[in-house]
């Protein structure tokens, strides 16, 4: 008998609004909430993008001047930078050097030109910009001249002493022969061969 009234609990908690049907319901609802209040917490307002965008536009005006001082403006002291050689620069004097040597020899007369920027909140004081690029034509020390390459830029820019400044960069060349097996944004499918 005592079997049988166990079974009749576990059949009352879990039967169609049953305790277990109620808890579901419950933690659903709560996650929904969670997960609203979390992306109200990470965006940023209006004025705020507006400011992080700034920062983006700062950089490409910088560039386009070979301005370091500019460039200083924008960085935080312990910016990390991954250019697009592969190149890790750590700490916002090693980038600034890194940048006016390239700017004072093979970058000197190449000019940027943004053409999307997409802003990803990661916390309230946090974004990631995902930035496509236009680079103009330069020839770097091997001498190999190198016509205008499209670039896709991250940056993670960050709310610092009241304002937005750059606390890392990661530069990729977009090689435009890969771009069609790329398996999500083209028709190239998983047995290697276009759909």
């Amino acid at each position: 008998m005592a079997r049988h009234r166990a079974e009749d609990r576990c059949y009352t908690l879990s039967r169609p609004g049953g305790l277990v049907s109620s808890l579901v319901v419950v933690s659903i609802l709560m996650m929904g909430e969670l997960a609203m209040a979390g992306t109200a917490a990470f965006a940023q307002d209006a004025s705020e993008q507006t400011e992080i965008r700034a920062v983006v536009a700062r950089y490409a005006e910088a560039w386009n001047r070979h301005d370091i001082a500019a460039l200083a403006d924008i960085l935080t002291d312990d910016t990390d930078w991954i250019n697009i050689v592969g190149m890790h620069w750590r700490g916002k004097a090693a980038v600034l050097k890194g940048h006016d040597v390239y700017h004072r020899t093979f970058f000197r007369d190449t000019a940027l030109d943004f053409t999307d920027v997409d802003l990803r909140p990661i916390t309230q004081d946090a974004v990631v910009a995902v930035v496509t690029i236009k680079v103009g034509d330069f020839t770097p020390p091997d001498g190999q001249p190198r016509i205008g390459t499209q670039d896709r830029l991250s940056l993670v820019i960050a709310k610092r002493s009241g304002g937005w400044r750059i606390v890392h960069g990661h530069n990729t060349i977009i090689e435009p022969g890969a771009q069609r097996f790329d398996p999500v944004n083209s028709n190239w499918d998983s047995a290697g061969k276009a759909e």
